[in-house]
């Protein structure tokens, strides 16, 4: 029937750095790091290899590549290169350097004076034609799906009881665990959303979901007030763990991403089967926005209850900007266990779901230092995931989104 199935438009506005990773993770000796300019370069591999090949430096790369891999504190591959008499010209020439991006400077002084590589680099989704980033209608539908999730367990905990206890009780490694957990979250799903009934068609089979009638296209860059599309951030953690004589617990950590940068603009668009969405309980897309919010908004009071009582003024100023963009969303990776697991909707108390994180994270890594069920009073995990850029600092991944005019109707 018309009206059934209609078009929305949807903007992202990144409050924060997001990052979609492309699944490419750069070692040190495969990009070029300028530590003055703060750029990196990320390099095109066959014609790299080629070019080492005819400036008759292959043997010596791979005793530089010997050597950075023994941890003995090489020069970062740009300064290999210099003391190699080769310049950027000649790779611009030679057609090495793929795309550049900044590198963005970190506001804490004590991390200013960083080593002259970045360690590990895991970069953004670009398109392979322009090399703009963009987010895929998957992780956009994912997020969205949470958000969902989230709202019916929390209208009616009672009947999601079971499935609490059956998490609770499952045994085994931790790889056997996290495959029963998967399935008992996979039952819960299918309890909600695989509401659609066709002729030979079983309750568990996809074509039941009702999430079959929320259609996300990928967003695409529309705006951006960044010198470049995407920048390089170093992960930072806030934690609850405060070291003898500091005011607050920081943890930067050895790994980059590749993010779009805050401030930056992507637009989608949803087209919904109203009917289908209606099955599941789901009256409209305002309604899916509202659930993504909060959701959103669940995890990260929970965060600012505990860090602002840590340091309020410090703290305080990174969740302002919740309500001062009015934030409704967490994209990308990098953004925490909270923004993708259901277990503190799902468990009877907050501190049963807390002790049930702190146990898992305890299997999980089994480092002595971390002692979850031991330390973890507060909150599990008990960090809160942050992006520095430029004497800024962000809640990685923020999000606004936000419908753009009116739906169409199909």
């Amino acid at each position: 029937m018309k009206g059934d199935i209609i078009r929305q438009t949807y903007e992202i506005k990144c409050i924060a750095p997001v990052h979609i990773g492309s699944g490419e993770e750069l070692r040190t000796f495969e990009y070029l790091y300028n530590r003055d300019k703060l750029e990196m370069c990320l390099l095109n591999e066959s014609k790299w290899l080629a070019f080492l090949e005819a400036r008759g430096l292959t043997e010596a790369f791979i005793k530089y590549i010997e050597i950075e891999g023994a941890g003995r504190s090489p020069r970062n591959l740009l300064e290999w290169l210099t003391a190699n008499r080769v310049t950027e010209a000649d790779l611009r020439k030679a057609g090495v350097i793929r795309r550049k991006v900044p590198v963005a400077q970190l506001s804490e002084k004590k991390y200013k004076n960083r080593k002259p590589t970045l360690n590990r680099v895991v970069c953004h989704i670009v398109r392979s034609d322009n090399a703009q980033p963009y987010i895929p209608g998957s992780s956009i539908k994912g997020t969205l799906r949470t958000g969902i999730l989230h709202h019916f367990i929390r209208k009616d905990p009672a009947r999601f009881r079971p499935y609490w206890q059956e998490i609770c009780s499952v045994r085994g490694s931790l790889k056997e665990k996290g495959h029963k957990w998967n399935e008992i979250i996979l039952r819960l799903e299918q309890e909600l959303l695989h509401t659609l009934t066709y002729e030979d068609t079983e309750h568990g089979d996809a074509v039941a979901s009702a999430l079959r009638g929320l259609c996300v296209s990928d967003a695409m860059l529309v705006g951006c007030a960044a010198k470049a599309p995407t920048i390089i951030v170093q992960k930072i953690d806030a934690t609850t763990l405060i070291k003898p004589g500091e005011r607050r617990g920081e943890s930067p950590i050895v790994l980059f991403r590749e993010c779009i940068p805050a401030d930056s603009r992507l637009r989608f668009t949803i087209t919904a089967n109203l009917p289908m969405l209606r099955a599941a309980g789901i009256d409209s897309l305002p309604s899916v926005l509202n659930m993504l919010r909060t959701c959103t908004l669940d995890g990260l009071t929970r965060q600012q209850r505990v860090f602002e009582a840590i340091d309020a003024k410090y703290y305080g100023a990174l969740f302002d900007d919740i309500t001062a963009f009015k934030a409704n969303a967490l994209l990308g990776g990098g953004t925490g266990f909270l923004t993708k697991s259901l277990i503190y909707a799902l468990a009877d108390k907050e501190n049963d779901a807390r002790r049930f994180a702190a146990a898992y994270f305890d299997e999980q890594f089994t480092n002595p230092s971390h002692k979850h069920m031991e330390t973890d009073v507060r909150l599990t995990p008990r960090t809160l995931k942050r992006a520095q850029t430029d004497g800024a600092d962000w809640i990685m991944g923020l999000c606004s989104i936000t419908g753009v005019g009116n739906a169409q109707t199909l």
